[in-house]
């Protein structure tokens, strides 16, 4: 097995068995559509990578961040849909029509679509979005 998608699989589990209370989190209307055509376990799976995502955000160390600029998010976010989306559940790009669109739209709603690098409140702005987003496709 990929030491990948392992590692993935063990976060994924470690996150489920450790979920703390979103009451933080606020949907987005603009996803309800894309997750009531997912199924059952594309929805839980791709909203537990967006969660991840965004705590991984809250968490990145300052001393030696992970997350430098709105680019390295960007990155970080193509990376989980790759492994979440083909990776986990084998699918295809285009399966669901616009859906790639929106939530790229959505991130940069949230942390703009310029590169520039993070302060502590845009770093929190990125990981709310991301929670936002998970929210939206439970």
């Amino acid at each position: 097995m990929n030491r990948l998608l392992l590692c993935l699989l063990i976060g994924v589990g470690y996150f489920v068995v450790r979920q703390p209370p979103e009451s933080a989190a606020k949907p987005m209307a603009g996803l309800a559509a894309y997750a009531r055509k997912m199924t059952a376990a594309e929805r839980s799976g791709i909203s537990d990578g967006y969660a991840i995502i965004g705590r991984a955000i809250q968490a990145n160390p300052a001393d030696e961040p992970v997350f430098t600029d709105t680019a390295s998010i960007r990155r970080a976010h193509r990376a989980a849909l790759l492994v979440v989306w083909r990776g986990v559940f084998d699918n295809q790009p285009g399966k669901y029509p616009g859906l790639r669109e929106a939530l790229e739209g959505e991130v940069n709603r949230g942390i703009g679509d310029a590169d520039i690098p993070l302060n502590p409140a845009l770093q929190q702005q990125a990981a709310q979005t991301f929670l936002d987003i998970s929210a939206s496709l439970k």
